[in-house]
């Protein structure tokens, strides 16, 4: 498999293409992609999905990914190393953020459809991606302090476009305490391991008891329930999106086998994962 290699600490660049030249491959940075016009399929691990005009796609250098373009496609790359994400965090004093997107960067098992969705935040980021490109092209006086800071702000959108993927009402008296535990339950919800009270707990340095009390209090529903929530979710873009067959679903989320999948689908959904593929396939 053919491999890119950029080593600059970010570029960004667009190309306008009606024929995908690139073989599948990886490359040693990490790569925001915008889709500014056009739609098709992108193929990215084991998975593909269809691609419009409005997504973004994260990857990192583990991911291998090609196109298969069915409208002329405007792509921009912000392409950047991890050095480079670090220091445009380190003088920020709420690390959240880079603690985070970090999170994201390692562990993207849950994340290979487009990270945003079609709201208005969707406007303002292509806003500031337009107001980025023009200004890292044009290299006027202290275009690298602008562009880091407009790249910050970008990554703080995204965040959030993360942190409200799943429509669940919370309590926002804890907020950052609270975002960063649904953040990594979200992250690592196909380990069980790391789902567990004990687990938890000692991570965020809460006893086992006050946090069932405290995740109950702010989002309204138990740990169990929760993870359910994000696990239901992520079956039903597989299943809507993704060409993988519902054993290798089953088996991407964590599932010992097909059946369990299908009865926790069904126990939530009404309808088993087969007859919800075809559904929504249509």
């Amino acid at each position: 498999m053919k491999r890119f290699s950029d080593f600059n600490a970010i570029n960004i660049f667009s190309l306008e293409l009606e024929f995908w030249e690139y073989e599948l491959h990886t490359h040693n940075f990490y790569e925001l992609l915008f889709i500014e016009k056009g739609f098709g399929i992108h193929h990215l691990n084991d998975l593909s999905f269809a691609y419009k005009a409005g997504d973004v796609f994260l990857l990192t250098p583990k991911d291998a990914h090609e196109f298969e373009i069915s409208e002329k496609t405007i792509f921009t790359f912000i392409k950047f190393s991890d050095s480079y994400f670090m220091e445009s965090f380190k003088d920020i004093k709420n690390n959240f953020s880079a603690t985070l997107f970090n999170q994201i960067l390692k562990n993207k098992v849950v994340i290979n459809s487009s990270i945003v969705s079609q709201n208005s935040d969707v406007v303002t980021l292509f806003n500031l991606l337009s107001v980025i490109r023009e200004i890292y092209i044009k290299k006027e006086a202290f275009h690298k302090e602008i562009v880091q800071g407009l790249f910050t702000s970008i990554i703080f959108l995204l965040e959030k476009e993360f942190l409200n993927s799943f429509s669940i009402e919370v309590n926002y008296g804890k907020e950052e305490k609270l975002q960063e535990i649904l953040a990594f339950i979200r992250l690592n919800v196909v380990d069980s391991e790391k789902l567990k009270i004990n687990y938890l707990a000692t991570k965020f340095n809460i006893s086992p008891n006050y946090l069932s009390v405290f995740l109950k209090h702010n989002i309204g529903m138990s740990l169990r329930k929760y993870c359910a929530e994000v696990k239901l979710k992520l079956a039903e873009n597989l299943l809507k999106d993704s060409n993988l067959n519902i054993n290798e679903i089953a088996e991407k989320l964590g599932f010992i086998d097909p059946s369990h999948f299908n009865k926790f689908f069904k126990k939530h959904k009404k309808i088993n994962p087969s007859a919800f593929k075809v559904i929504t396939k249509k």
